[in-house]
């Protein structure tokens, strides 16, 4: 230590056993690689990473094998090289004992590295120094790097301080809890990288100074630190501070607290104090990411407890099955078999052994019935008042476990529950051996499920009142366009009636302002159409569980509004044609029991139900109350298209039969069949002939709809068109002979 700094106190705290000596008498060791490696894509604070993987790849060491997923996530590597043997729910460790998703790697035994090289020579820089901070960040990110003496909360997140100003940068080497010497080891065997470590979140905060708190209980580690300052020429910039051992002196508040004096504000964090803290096992990760390009896939673990023989540290690549490290240290199962992940305060009970080590396992604890004795049942509370003095958050456990049994979140809430570091101090000395922590973190992940479903509810609600605003805004838009229709038709009308009769329409309008209707109409169901599906596509995007119809809506909507487009031409042309037509008469309609009438009749009942048949498709598919009628309407449709088919039919049996009577009469009555068949009139020609002409290019039309539309019934339309150019033909050869053309 280069520098004289004042110690302080904080409230409450208790002394409980260390026995730490069991498993800090010998170096660490390196576990052998297991049988395979199970990794589950949660092992942080955040989003859980997502698979860049599948079963059956094959792996490196050190490679992604998951991306993360969000701002708060961290990605995942391989531990070791092998091949995905699967990707599924398996059981982790964790208090509550549930599954999550797991990648599991079966090692090749190989081990061998992906391409990886240290930052400074990956940017080509002379000087560590000059890397920027950016890129520091970035590649803390991509190692994967999480708090490795807490709850795993990503690094690079951690370091984004946002607006606040750095000053102070606290490496935790405390590790107050009994039993662990995970820490201590790392602080003796590897001090250089836990100081190289220091010199880059130094490098990354612009913090002034640095400060590493070690409990006095570890001497060793605080003089290979006190010499690696001196090898990296740190000793006048960082400082190795001795602090009195006394639990939980390592929570990150305390620490805070015991060397600054400062308070971590309720619902704070330290960055709004100038200060950032870190333990002294990240730092060392961050250094070997930095210079050497390693990711996080492997961590010191402490191995203790009487039912082990072999007690000490290992370091273990994460994923390996607890079962296995165990077994590398003498495990001798009792009859009261118990595994403790953490300390003997602030640890958990295993379900079981196959649970794997992930990057927050800093100590297997396996205690013998004797050196642990299970709890007792709880008593009732003598309000001693213990627990209240042990409490080194400064709150009222007595108050809070009345609020958490009774269920009293709210209450709980407001005497701070969220505040507790769930340290045990207070159901370490609770006479009625109450286990008070466990109360607590019930009422905390009560109140967290309270607030997630209240979250929801309100985000339904928005979007529920979005949608009726929506829906008024489209039905105050629709009835401003009828009340424009309805008064554009009414000044219509009153000109007409104004209109001189000298001005009639010419006899040539009336078909124009037919075509011309009809594509208004269709331009008016097509904009409907849109508003209809730019609802439904809406609605989807705001319901989650419709998501899966968003690119079918889109695909539609698009398609509505190129068909608009292609309207309005058509219309622009119709108007400009009306226009400049000349006041003829209109073509001679033909006989309506012609084929050619009847034919007509029969396609543009097919077209309908090609129409009618979509729209109930598109019903079924969105679940719509009008299935039943639509189905109703199909029906109708059906036995439309067929008796207009048998007219056609009919007709063309008639029109065979007449061309064969007047042939055999040509012989008896000369005179006359040759003025009805071979020398027809000239003016009833030109008709007929204006009449093929006019079907030819309402032929053409239809066709051109159904291609646009993508209609089934494409290939009739197309021999019908061929059929109607044939009989033009026909009129035209006739007209020609006669030479009217």
């Amino acid at each position: 230590m280069t520098h004289l700094i004042q110690l302080h106190e904080f409230d409450g705290g208790i002394h409980p056993p260390e026995n730490k000596r069991q498993s800090n008498s010998r170096p660490i060791r390196k576990a052998s690689l297991p049988s395979e490696l199970v990794l589950p894509l949660h092992q942080h604070i955040g989003a859980p990473a997502n698979p860049v993987v599948a079963v059956g790849d094959t792996v490196l060491k050190g490679q992604v094998i998951a991306e993360p997923e969000g701002f708060v996530s961290a990605p995942l590597h391989a531990p070791t090289s092998g091949k995905i043997s699967a990707i599924e729910a398996r059981q982790v460790p964790h208090a509550s004992g549930l599954s999550e998703t797991c990648i599991v790697i079966e090692p090749d035994g190989e081990d061998t590295w992906i391409e990886h090289q240290g930052l400074c020579d990956a940017l080509g820089l002379d000087h560590c120094d000059d890397i920027p901070v950016d890129k520091l960040l970035e590649r803390i990110r991509d190692c994967g790097i999480a708090g490795m003496g807490g709850a795993g909360f990503p690094t690079a997140v951690k370091l984004h301080t946002g607006k606040h100003k750095i000053d102070t940068l606290i490496l935790n080497g405390a590790e107050c809890e009994p039993y662990i010497t995970a820490d201590d080891m790392l602080m003796r065997e590897h001090a250089s990288e836990v100081i190289r470590g220091a010199q880059i979140l130094l490098q990354i905060l612009g913090a002034e100074r640095c400060l590493i708190g070690v409990e006095d209980n570890k001497p060793e580690a605080i003089a290979a630190l006190d010499d690696a300052l001196v090898q990296h020429n740190e000793e006048h910039h960082i400082d190795v501070v001795t602090i009195p051992t006394k639990y939980p002196s390592g929570g990150e508040k305390q620490l805070i607290q015991i060397l600054t004096g400062k308070e971590v504000p309720s619902g704070g964090i330290p960055a709004s104090l100038g200060i950032v803290c870190q333990n002294v096992g990240t730092a060392a990760a961050i250094a070997d990411a930095v210079d050497f390009g390693r990711p996080l896939i492997s961590r010191i673990t402490t191995v203790t407890g009487d039912a082990v023989r072999d007690k000490g540290n290992w370091e273990v690549l994460l994923g390996t099955p607890v079962s296995h490290l165990l077994s590398l240290s003498g495990y001798r199962p009792a009859k009261r078999e118990r595994v403790v992940m953490g300390g003997p305060m602030m640890g958990f009970a295993l379900p079981t052994t196959e649970l794997p080590v992930v990057k927050t396992t800093n100590c297997l604890l396996a205690p013998t019935e004797k050196e642990l004795p299970t709890n007792n049942p709880a008593m009732a509370c003598i309000r001693c008042g213990l627990c209240a003095e042990a409490c080194p958050a400064d709150l009222l456990p007595q108050q809070l476990y009345w609020f958490s049994k009774a269920q009293e979140f709210d209450k709980a809430e407001q005497h701070n529950l969220f505040d507790c570091i769930e340290c045990g101090a207070c159901s370490y000395v609770c006479p009625s051996e109450i286990p008070l922590v466990q109360y607590y973190r019930f009422s905390k992940g009560a109140i967290r499920e309270e607030r997630a479903a209240a979250e929801k509810a309100e985000q339904a609600r928005i979007r529920y009142e979005a949608r009726i605003d929506r829906q008024e805004r489209e039905k105050a838009e629709k009835e401003a366009k009828r009340k424009a229709r309805a008064e554009a038709a009414a000044k219509a009308q009153s000109v007409k009636k104004e209109a001189p009769a000298a001005k009639a329409v010419p006899a040539a309008e009336p078909a124009a302002n037919a075509d011309l209707e009809k594509l208004q109409k269709q331009l008016a169901a097509a904009q409907a159409a849109v508003a209809k599906t730019k609802e439904k596509l809406e609605a989807a995007r705001e319901d989650p569980e419709k998501a899966d119809k968003i690119p079918a809506f889109e695909s539609a909507l698009a398609k509505t509004q190129d068909k608009i487009k292609t309207l309005a031409k058509d219309i622009a042309a119709a108007k400009k044609a009306a226009k400049s037509a000349p006041a003829a008469a209109g073509p001679d309609k033909g006989d309506p029991n012609s084929p050619e009438r009847l034919q007509k009749k029969w396609e543009t009942a097919a077209a309908r139900l090609e129409t009618a048949r979509k729209r109930l498709a598109d019903a079924e598919v969105d679940g719509a109350d009008t299935v039943d009628a639509l189905r109703a309407g199909v029906e109708k449709q059906e036995a439309r298209v067929a008796e207009a088919k048998s007219a056609y039919e009919a007709s063309l049996n008639s029109d065979a039969s007449l061309k064969t009577a007047v042939s055999n009469n040509a012989g008896t009555d000369n005179t006359s069949a040759e003025t009805v068949a071979a020398k027809p009139d000239a003016e009833q020609l030109q008709k007929k002939l204006l009449a093929q002409k006019d079907r030819v290019e309402k032929a053409k039309e239809r066709l051109e709809m159904a291609r646009a539309e993508g209609l089934d019934s494409v290939e009739a339309l197309e021999k019908a068109l061929n059929k109607q150019l044939d009989k033009l033909a026909a009129f035209e050869a006739q007209a020609s002979t006669t030479g009217e053309v």
